[in-house]
């Protein structure tokens, strides 16, 4: 089988080099984005033009496991670290006029780069948009927090116009020196 130049065959795994196969998608998303595309840069403050749909990232402590299951596990030190861990994503509406600022997020190769496909957000009023967005029966005792998280741009061919893109649903108010 050929494959496209860019992508390469991994053959410790007779499989797909998948790190190859994933930049190649990022490319190919990136080529197919509007041209003059504002790319988000941590730090940069944005502004919601329209109440719009955008993907709300919810994190919970987990509880660690004990005794057996732990030596079942094998895992050990993992969960020593107690870091909140990210358990859902769901849609939440921002409404028009909300301002958020670009946060950088290591766990996201799309979110990082000088091109980046989506951003990370996080609302200047947190508290309050927390409200909005955050289901009540999510913030028991292990609810450690919220983010926001949109794509760059929208493809023309794009079929889910009532997702919130940065560049079609905010406009840029504050950029980082």
């Amino acid at each position: 089988m050929r494959l496209p130049p860019p992508l390469k065959w991994n053959q410790a795994t007779d499989d797909l080099d998948y790190a190859t196969y994933y930049q190649w998608l990022r490319d190919c998303e990136a080529s197919l984005l509007p041209a003059g595309t504002i790319f988000p840069s941590p730090g940069q403050v944005w502004e919601a033009v329209r109440d719009c749909l955008v993907s709300v990232r919810i994190f919970r402590d987990l509880d660690p496991p004990t005794g057996a299951a732990m030596s079942e596990l094998k895992i050990g030190p993992f969960w020593s670290a107690r870091e909140p861990v990210p358990m859902c994503f769901q849609p939440g509406r921002l409404p028009k006029g909300e301002r958020v600022r670009v946060i950088a997020r290591g766990d996201f190769s799309e979110c990082q780069g000088p091109k980046p496909l989506c951003a990370c957000l996080r609302p200047l009023r947190y508290e309050a948009v927390e409200e909005l967005v955050v289901p009540h029966d999510f913030r028991d005792a292990s609810y450690r927090g919220y983010s926001l998280h949109v794509r760059t741009a929208r493809p023309a061919w794009s079929t889910h116009r009532e997702i919130a893109s940065l560049n079609h649903d905010f406009t840029l108010v504050g950029d980082v020196a």
